[in-house]
């Protein structure tokens, strides 16, 4: 570096005031925080007296000309809240000596000492209330992530509930029809209807007896005019064809319909 570059550096009073001003907030900074460490002490170890020259102190020798609530702050968020309800109990123990008549300290140390007791006040309401606040959200997530998690199985229950009922319809009918093709030739025809008849009206009726299971273990409601008019339907269906089949049989085997008809 050359000697004019070298001059022109160190004598920038700028720049020297800006190092300046930052030695003096580092140094207001510790003092603060040194001021909070001590409020921060076991009730029965902390002495007011200490604080009270703490901030005399810090009043004398800091070049801010004001307090920093912000290192409180963020001194106090740091702590716990049994932390915090020691520093409001020993930040009312500083007031009460602080304005004790019997104590004469200067308005100036009697103003600094209620801002920082004040703010400490404050500071430890907002992070207790920043604390129930969180808490709250923790709790309201967890319990609406619980729900969705146990309608989400729900759901999957009767998806796989209704799957089952379709495959079990399916192959239920397809094996029937199957052994019915086969064994044509080996039965009577009322037989073979009424079986048909008769197991329809089984199958159909399980199908919706575990839709129905399905649904109220879901705690879901069924549109219950609308969804039995179908099953009606099919059940009236089948008890006419198993009546008619039932009464051609015995027709055929009895004739009992030369009693009824002329």
């Amino acid at each position: 570096m050359s000697r004019s570059a070298w001059l022109l550096k160190t004598n920038n009073p700028l720049e020297n005031n800006n190092e300046s001003d930052h030695s003096a907030i580092l140094i207001a900074k510790k003092q603060i925080s040194e001021i909070c460490k001590t409020l921060c002490l076991d009730t029965q170890k902390y002495e007011a007296r200490k604080s009270v020259e703490q901030i005399s102190s810090y009043i004398a020798s800091s070049e801010m000309n004001r307090i920093l609530y912000s290192e409180i702050s963020h001194y106090l968020f740091a702590l716990d809240s049994e932390q915090r309800g020691v520093c409001i109990t020993n930040t009312n123990r500083l007031l009460e000596y602080v304005f004790n008549s019997n104590n004469e300290f200067t308005d100036e140390c009697k103003k600094a000492v209620t801002k920082i007791c004040d703010h400490c006040n404050l500071a430890a309401t907002q992070a207790d209330c920043i604390v129930t606040i969180l808490k709250q959200g923790i709790e309201e997530t967890k319990s609406a992530f619980t729900e969705e998690i146990k309608n989400t199985q729900k759901d999957y229950i009767t998806i796989l509930g209704i799957f089952s009922s379709v495959i079990l319809a399916f192959i239920g009918g397809v094996t029937f029809s199957t052994s019915v093709f086969e064994n044509v030739h080996k039965a009577s025809p009322y037989r073979i209807v009424f079986i048909s008849a008769l197991l329809g009206f089984t199958v159909v009726n399980a199908i919706r007896m575990l839709l129905k299971f399905l649904l109220t273990i879901n705690s879901k409601e069924s549109n219950k005019s609308k969804s039995n008019v179908p099953v009606i339907f099919i059940n009236s269906f089948f008890v006419v064809v198993l009546v008619v089949t039932a009464t051609l049989w015995l027709h055929s085997k009895y004739d009992i319909l030369s009693f009824f008809l002329p």
